[in-house]
């Protein structure tokens, strides 16, 4: 929380969780049945994600400020949607409202809070509130440790160039490749290349009734949809089971 925030009340940047609103903590949720105004990015057809997760916890009274954020290669447009939602959001706290802003996954892990919190923190007083990331979820979905004892993990974005990919992926012990999306097949080759495939393990929309499980060796793989990871294990630590794949 800043210092020399001038604000009269407090903004909430709050962590949703995968997808299970189960895994939403227990201070979240009082949070969101408390706030005066829940903000939460939508795409172009109005639905959030984030709101689903949360909306069992929503108040009918509570104001919504749901707002359209493109999600496309030109960074700009995204860039002008924080510019507004911060203003709407700083009205509000002006005016005597809390507000709490839903984000999916944790609020600072690639989390679209960031951009808001850079707009509002020298004048606001704000608290995060984390929550499980897909890193986790995912890790727990494939039953593969992210790492143990003195292994190093890398999350690595899949937007990066063929070349960079196959450099990271030559050197780490343990990686999580995130924004797979429109970029599977360019990372599927790299993972090939390297003969990873085994190791190597998808898992789309975690902890959700669509979550799908497949290891990289499957001749069987399809586009992946856009809440997809890939965890790749190559670290000392072993565990007994192996994780069971969708068919």
């Amino acid at each position: 929380m800043t210092n020399n925030a001038r604000g009269r009340e407090k903004l909430y940047g709050v962590g949703v969780g995968p997808g299970d609103p189960e895994l939403i903590t227990m201070k979240a949720q009082r949070l969101i049945g408390e706030a005066r105004v829940l903000a939460y990015p939508t795409d172009k057809a109005g639905n959030s994600r984030a709101y689903n997760i949360a909306k069992a916890f929503v108040r009918p009274e509570t104001e919504l400020l749901g707002f359209y954020l493109p999600m496309v290669p030109d960074p700009q447009p995204a860039q002008k949607a924080y510019d507004r939602v911060a203003s709407d959001i700083s009205i509000a706290l002006n005016a005597g409202k809390s507000v709490v802003y839903l984000c999916e996954g944790d609020p600072l892990f690639y989390g679209s809070f960031s951009y808001v919190h850079t707009r509002l923190k020298e004048d606001h007083a704000i608290e995060i509130v984390p929550g499980v990331s897909s890193l986790t979820a995912c890790s727990a979905a494939a039953g593969v440790p992210l790492a143990g004892r003195n292994d190093i993990l890398k999350v690595v974005p899949a937007t990066l160039s063929k070349r960079e990919l196959k450099t990271t992926l030559s050197e780490e012990q343990s990686v999580v490749l995130i924004k797979i999306g429109r970029h599977f097949k360019k990372v599927l080759k790299v993972i090939e290349e390297l003969d990873l495939s085994q190791q190597a393990f998808l898992v789309q929309d975690a902890t959700t009734s669509g979550e799908r499980l497949q290891n990289l060796a499957c001749s069987s793989l399809s586009t992946p949809s856009y809440f997809s990871s890939i965890v790749i294990y190559r670290g000392k630590n072993s565990w007994n089971h192996g994780p069971q794949f969708s068919s």
